[in-house]
């Protein structure tokens, strides 16, 4: 004989909502509790379900809110020049080093940029060790994600 509260258990879960009168009824009678009280405890097993459900729901909200800001996070406003990617703009840091001018660099020499054909995201040439822009880049993150 299992106990009563897996009776009102396994009454709830028939169904995943209240059950009618008659199955109270019978579950009340089984577990000898009055119906009131069998009832108490199906509302409150209710009320659980649906407070896991909605806090279901919230968490993959957040976690969709999250993992799109994490996607976002660097990249440039795109145009239709290079596949999709954006032009540098001024206050925009490097994914490499997190910094708009690599250090060390002369005020008046150019600050040179090349952006991943796969995420585009902005690296320093200096940064990746690079002394022009290969016309087509992927970055190691992109390539070990593909």
């Amino acid at each position: 004989m299992s106990p009563p509260s897996c009776k009102i258990l396994d009454a709830f879960n028939l169904q995943r909502e209240i059950p009618d009168k008659q199955t109270i009824c019978e579950v009340a009678k089984d577990i000898l509790l009055p119906e009131q009280e069998v009832t108490f405890w199906i509302e409150h097993v209710n009320q659980i379900h649906l407070n896991r459900k909605s806090g279901a729901e919230k968490a993959a909200k957040t976690r969709m809110e999250k993992r799109h800001e994490v996607e976002n996070v660097g990249r440039r406003k795109r145009t239709s020049s290079k596949q999709g990617c954006g032009e540098s703009s001024d206050d925009t840091s490097c994914a490499t080093c997190s910094m708009v001018d690599p250090t060390g660099e002369e005020e008046d020499s150019p600050v040179l940029w090349i952006s991943c054909d796969g995420c585009c995201f902005w690296h320093h040439l200096d940064c990746l060790g690079l002394e022009k822009a290969p016309e087509k880049w992927i970055c190691l993150q992109c390539v070990e994600e593909w």
